[in-house]
C-alpha cells in the first residue's frame, strides 16, 4: 500500500525540514524506499542535504485484509483474529 504523499504530508515535511536544518545536525537519513517516504525525504532533504541510504528492511509489510487499517479497526472488524494475535504474537 505505497500511497502517495498528500498535501498535508507535503506541508509537514518542508515543516520538518525547516526545524531539521535549524535544530538538529542531520548526517544521514535511513529511510525506506516506498515512494511517500522518498517524497518526504527529498523534501526535508532539500533543506538538510544529507545523503540517504534506503534501506528496504523498514518497508511497510502486508498484512492482508489488515492493510491499511488501525488497530482499533483490526479489533472491531476481526475481534477474534486480533485475540489471538494478542495470545501468540
Amino acid at each position: 500500500m505505497d500511497s502517495a504523499l498528500t498535501k498535508s504530508g507535503i506541508e509537514q515535511a518542508h515543516l520538518h525540514g525547516k526545524l531539521l536544518k535549524f535544530q538538529a545536525k542531520v548526517e544521514r537519513p535511513w529511510v525506506s524506499p516506498a515512494g511517500r517516504t522518498r517524497a518526504t525525504a527529498d523534501i526535508i532533504n532539500s533543506y538538510v542535504r544529507a545523503p540517504i541510504d534506503f534501506e528496504d528492511s523498514l518497508l511497510e509489510r502486508d498484512v492482508g485484509d489488515w492493510s491499511g487499517l488501525t488497530i482499533d479497526d483490526i479489533e472491531a472488524d476481526y475481534p477474534q483474529a486480533w485475540h489471538s494475535r494478542l495470545v501468540d504474537p
